[in-house]
């Protein structure tokens, strides 16, 4: 159930929106549930979504009646950024980051270099070259190069394809 989310103000609001009212409604099904096997099969997913509400109500906490307003219309989804003061949502924003941002292993980023080194770490796994990858792939062995080196990330269609012929998950060549 683990969502990531990332320091864009699209994910900012989404996170405020979806993210809230998912955890809400799985905190209140698993409170009510008399399963045992539910329970102790989603426990992990409980602990992370009463942190996410924990999150929530840190960032409420930190914000003036003013801002409170603000962060309730993007959780109900009736913000109109015309209507308000753009400082006060910049400070919303800002406040998230420093909430969920401090030392949080589950909103993660990227690394560019170590995606990179992962990625060749499962080419040579595979003891194949750039060549044949590229070749398989469809791309320049130039491009293959520069994921390899963290100098650009692969486009979904073409990750999809190093999964694939790697033989491995996407979590495999993120951490």
């Amino acid at each position: 159930m683990k969502y990531y989310y990332r320091k864009t103000d699209k994910d900012f609001r989404e996170w405020c929106s979806m993210g809230l009212f998912i955890s809400k409604q799985f905190i209140e099904k698993y409170e009510k549930s008399n399963n045992l096997e539910f329970l102790y099969l989603n426990k992990k997913d409980y602990k992370y979504c009463l942190g996410f509400i924990n999150k929530y109500s840190v960032l409420q906490s930190s914000l003036n009646s003013k801002q409170k307003e603000i962060l309730q219309a993007i959780y109900d989804n009736t913000l109109n950024k015309n209507l308000f003061n753009a400082f006060d949502y910049n400070e919303i924003y800002n406040n998230w980051i420093e909430i969920c941002f401090t030392n949080n292993k589950s909103l993660k980023e990227l690394n560019n270099k170590m995606f990179g080194n992962n990625l060749r770490i499962q080419r040579l796994k595979k003891k194949m070259t750039i060549v044949e990858v590229a070749e398989l792939i469809g791309v320049d062995q130039s491009t293959i190069r520069k994921y390899e080196l963290g100098y650009q990330f692969p486009r979904i269609d073409v990750l999809y394809k190093l999964i694939q012929i790697y033989k491995i998950n996407l979590e495999d060549i993120m951490e």
